[in-house]
């Protein structure tokens, strides 16, 4: 096993070290294969790095907190716990998007497949209560 970092951030690895800051591989929390294992089992690099930094947690809660005199060191855990709040945060509005019915051969290819469920707007679109309804292949063609 091994602990590499590119700082070009080419690899979701490290992009991933990157965000849990985990870059300094004298003293690195995890290692490559535990990081390319937790990037195949979530749907972004920033929920691989909250299971991370969630994981650091509990690897680095053994230290604990001391004090001597007006000396105060708190537990490295605290900084993860705040740290995989906001990557979770970050992770879960991180969406990819689909559009579809850009063209018209994707429209009918979409009307035409069983298992699509029109949007709402378009199967209610011409239900206005006290309305005739009026759709566009029920006009006459004006010359």
């Amino acid at each position: 096993m091994s602990a590499t970092y590119g700082s070009e951030l080419q690899q979701d690895k490290d992009r991933v070290r990157f965000l849990i800051r985990d870059t300094d591989l004298t003293n690195a929390i995890f290692q490559d294969e535990e990081l390319v294992w937790l990037i195949g089992q979530e749907q972004n690099v920033y929920m691989a790095a909250y299971q991370a930094a969630l994981i650091a947690v509990t690897k680095t809660a053994r230290s604990g907190s001391r004090k001597i005199g007006n000396l105060s060191i708190d537990e490295p855990g605290e900084f993860y716990k705040g740290l995989a709040t906001r990557l979770k945060a970050r992770g879960s509005g991180h969406q990819e998007a689909f559009v579809g019915g850009i063209s018209i051969d994707d429209k009918d290819v979409l009307r035409d497949d069983d298992d699509w469920i029109d949007p709402s707007f378009a199967t209610k679109q011409f239900d206005t209560p006290g309305l005739q309804p009026t759709k566009p292949s029920d006009l006459e063609e004006i010359d």
